[in-house]
């Protein structure tokens, strides 16, 4: 598994699935947090408790509360309102203003 192959982390308990562009999942017996603190240096966002995105996939941010994100994938994923700022702050850092 390359990193350029991971569109998103999932936390589940002490679980985290790596979901793939390939459209497979792999499941490590590790927590979301073990990894986060490498991956915020490699273009990946933690926008929610539960998840980590790699914004090389984001594809589209809607609006909301916390609002969410739709993935080249087909996935979307929630935003929460805690994580909203780091968010914008990614986006702006990857393209500029908006």
């Amino acid at each position: 598994m390359r990193l350029s192959d991971i569109v998103r982390l999932e936390a589940e308990d002490n679980y985290t699935h790596f979901i793939l562009k390939s459209g497979s999942k792999v499941t490590a017996s590790k927590t979301i947090k073990a990894y986060e603190d490498t991956l915020l240096r490699l273009n990946f966002v933690r926008v929610h408790k539960k998840h980590i995105v790699n914004m090389n996939f984001m594809k589209t941010y809607i609006k909301g509360e916390g609002g969410y994100l739709k993935l080249e994938n087909g996935d979307t994923v929630e935003v929460s309102r805690r994580k909203k700022a780091t968010l914008m702050d990614s986006v702006r850092r990857l393209y500029g203003e908006m």
